[in-house]
C-alpha cells in the first residue's frame, strides 16, 4: 500500500523535470545535491508521504524507504561480534521494513539534473 501511495504522490509532482522542480519549489522542499537522503525528492517523500519513516534514500531511478526502526544485531554473550542468528534477524527486519519505489521518469530526470547543478534555488543553504 505504501508503494502505491508513494508512486501516486511522485507522479503528481509533474510530467517533466521542470514541472517536478516547480512542484517541489511550491512545497518548499529544498535539499542537498548528490545526497541520496537529503535531496529535495527525499525530503518530499519524508514530509508528504511517510513522515514516520526512519530513512528515505533516493537514487537516480528508484527510492528506498525504511518504514520502521530496526534494532541492530546484538553481540553474543562472550564476544563483541553479533552471532549469525542476530544477523539473520536483522536482515529479515530490514527486508520487511523496506519499501522500494521506481521513480517516474520525470522525477528521475529531475534528480539527475539537480545533482548536476540545475535548479540551484532548491539547494538548501
Amino acid at each position: 500500500m505504501l508503494e502505491v501511495e508513494a508512486q501516486e504522490k511522485l507522479r503528481e509532482l509533474g510530467d517533466t523535470p521542470y514541472a517536478v522542480f516547480r512542484s517541489l519549489k511550491a512545497k518548499g522542499c529544498k535539499g542537498e545535491q548528490n545526497s541520496n537522503n537529503t535531496c529535495p525528492v527525499a525530503r518530499f517523500l519524508q514530509r508528504e508521504v511517510v513522515p514516520e519513516a526512519s530513512e528515505v534514500k533516493v537514487l537516480y531511478s528508484f527510492a528506498t524507504i525504511l518504514t520502521d526502526a530496526v534494532d541492530p544485531p546484538k553481540a553474543g554473550r562472550w564476544t563483541r561480534v553479533p552471532v549469525p542468528e542476530e544477523w539473520e534477524r536483522y536482515r529479515r527486519q530490514i527486508k520487511e521494513a523496506t519499501a522500494t519505489l521506481i521513480l517516474p521518469e520525470a522525477v528521475s530526470e529531475f534528480v539527475r539534473l539537480f545533482d548536476n547543478g540545475k535548479y540551484p534555488s532548491l539547494v538548501a543553504s
